[in-house]
């Protein structure tokens, strides 16, 4: 999914630090490359695997305002958040089966100051180690 607008932060998983468990990754959000908006974007998220289902859990700050349907967080095929034509679009398996970053549950919702915290489960079509390096983008309401 390369969109025409906006995208406002990045980053790539990788594994907790010490490792609490084997199936623990996590991504600690920045600024997305080429972003020149006003917002200050910072964030963690933490994700969990059960084999392919994915517990995907947000917690984001300096965010669009009230931003509501259509502000998503999504791993991408990417593995690099330092040049947006490598971030590429959403990451799943196997081809040409529908988009499961496509539906209500990987979108939040952020209150009046920006701050967002949610939580979710997918499956993406990979185990963790198909997840790890691959990059996180939390969109705006634009869907960017």
């Amino acid at each position: 999914m390369k969109a025409v607008n906006i995208l406002l932060l990045c980053s790539t998983i990788s594994r907790i630090t010490p490792t609490v468990l084997s199936s623990d990754l996590r991504a600690t959000i920045g600024t997305y490359p080429d972003y020149d908006g006003d917002l200050i974007v910072s964030g963690d998220i933490e994700i969990t695997f059960d084999e392919y289902a994915i517990d995907f859990r947000f917690d984001g700050k300096g965010l669009e305002a009230g931003c509501g349907p259509g502000c998503g967080v999504h791993i991408h095929t990417g593995t690099t958040c330092s040049d947006a034509d490598l971030v590429g679009g959403h990451y799943w398996a196997p081809a040409g089966t529908e988009d499961p970053w496509m539906n209500d549950v990987t979108y939040y919702d952020s209150d009046s100051s920006g701050n967002a915290i949610g939580q979710f489960s997918i499956e993406n079509g990979y185990l963790i180690e198909g997840n790890v390096d691959h990059a996180v983008v939390v969109h705006d309401s634009d869907g960017v």
